[in-house]
């Protein structure tokens, strides 16, 4: 995302990696790990341009540090995927696993597509302050570091909150007819600025402000409804 001429642009793939220094603790912090490219009919739909819009939005007027190793005089770098969290009785799903954590940007946003069978007691995201142990199970947190508890419930809820000052943390998937499969289908957009060369951000190695070479796209990220 380009500040100075509010545009967005579809970068080259790169893969996605999240160290324990950037708040991350799991068995595969540190790893390169590739997610399938989104089509271009997904960066054409109305309805992601205008969440990125809304994000941009909301970011550009809300003051932030940059993440250690990052550089605050480089464009935004955002990274986008969508998961379903599936849960049957054999299988607990669980949207974050790794319990208390940071997701290593300046901003989280992640919006809800839709759900099946999902208990009303599910999927629970819990905000904590600074003070907060990162790498602990949610049950194992100290109340009073508590934020804020919040729900996706319903299409396009959506929650946004500032990365790096905060840390996060969300609840299994429980089944309502456990008989039947739920799931949960999410979209999580992550945003930071672009690494500073020589900075030892993790993916500094691999950050580029190249467009796609062959699956390319632009938008603007202004809107006469945002202003």
């Amino acid at each position: 995302m380009d500040q100075s001429k509010n545009i967005a642009w579809r970068l080259r793939r790169e893969p996605f990696v999240l160290t324990a220094k950037e708040g991350f603790k799991r068995h595969d912090a540190g790893l390169y790990r590739f997610f399938g490219e989104a089509q271009d009919w997904v960066m054409q739909n109305t309805t992601l341009q205008a969440l990125m819009r809304f994000k941009y939005f909301m970011m550009k007027d809300t003051p932030s540090l940059p993440r250690p190793g990052c550089d605050s005089q480089r464009n935004w770098n955002t990274c986008g995927f969508f998961l379903r969290t599936r849960t049957t009785a054999d299988l607990l799903g669980e949207p974050a696993a790794e319990g208390i954590h940071q997701d290593g940007v300046e901003f989280t946003m992640t919006t809800m597509f839709n759900s099946n069978n999902m208990r009303k007691d599910s999927a629970v995201s819990t905000l904590y302050n600074l003070n907060q142990e990162i790498g602990v199970q949610h049950h194992e947190a100290d109340p009073n570091n508590i934020i804020e508890a919040v729900q996706h419930l319903n299409y396009l809820d959506t929650l946004l909150f500032v990365d790096n000052e905060l840390s996060h943390s969300v609840t299994p998937v429980y089944q309502n007819n456990p008989r039947v499969e739920a799931n949960r289908d999410m979209g999580v957009f992550f945003t930071r600025r672009m690494a500073k060369k020589g900075g030892g951000f993790s993916a500094e190695p691999f950050d580029s402000e190249s467009s796609h070479p062959t699956l390319p796209a632009a938008f603007s990220t202004g809107s006469k409804f945002l202003s």
